[in-house]
């Protein structure tokens, strides 16, 4: 709950701060600023003010990048087993379209992803669609972290920041068995239910449910 805390306050708290102009409209003052309300965050749920300081920060840094990337100007991002192009539509929103090596193509609606920006063999999801994974990943794993996507859509902006992300996060850190930790396996059941039973996430056993 920490980690949401931190996280969510310096998000939220960092696009107030912008409303009010000047420094506070920069990367550098959005990001700082967030970076004080998580470490605030933290302490008020009992953590370590330094520990919510950096979640907080790394949130507002992450939602401040995919602010600013070029809508119409998206690169191809290379996976383990296919590409991802995204794609933004006047009427329906954002969207990423995977591309295996025979030519198949698999839709998800509502987000786009995005190459790197966390530990190698790793994925985040935001609420807001913005799907954050390394390029070992196949179309297995982007199914996975798409489920995530419509564990949020289900419950809620704020249940799922302030909830299951902390709670993934810290199973992710602390836990030997992580994949079979609730919230991956509710993930796993979303996507499989979106993708079908002969998707590639359910033919994968990794994938526990």
């Amino acid at each position: 709950m920490q980690g949401f805390a931190s996280g969510g306050l310096g998000s939220l708290a960092g696009s107030g701060f912008q409303s009010l102009g000047g420094i506070a409209k920069t990367a550098v003052g959005m990001v700082g600023f967030s970076a004080v309300a998580g470490g605030i965050g933290a302490e008020l749920s009992g953590g370590d003010f330094w520990k919510g300081a950096a979640i907080g920060g790394m949130v507002a840094g992450l939602n401040h990048t995919i602010h600013n990337l070029q809508k119409d100007n998206y690169p191809k991002i290379k996976y383990k087993d296919g590409i991802v192009q995204n794609y933004e539509s006047a009427e329906y929103g954002p969207y990423a379209v995977f591309t295996d090596k025979k030519g198949v193509k698999i839709y998800f609606p509502g987000v786009h992803f995005h190459d790197g920006m966390v530990a190698d063999g790793t994925g985040l999801t935001l609420s807001n669609g913005s799907i954050f994974m390394t390029n070992e990943y196949g179309l297995d794993g982007l199914q996975h972290e798409y489920g995530h996507y419509l564990v949020a859509q289900q419950k809620g902006h704020i249940l799922y920041n302030f909830v299951d992300v902390p709670k993934s996060f810290f199973s992710a850190i602390f836990s030997s068995n992580h994949y079979s930790s609730s919230t991956e396996i509710a993930a796993n059941r979303m996507a499989i239910k979106f993708f079908g039973p002969n998707s590639a996430i359910a033919q994968t056993p990794k994938w526990v449910r």
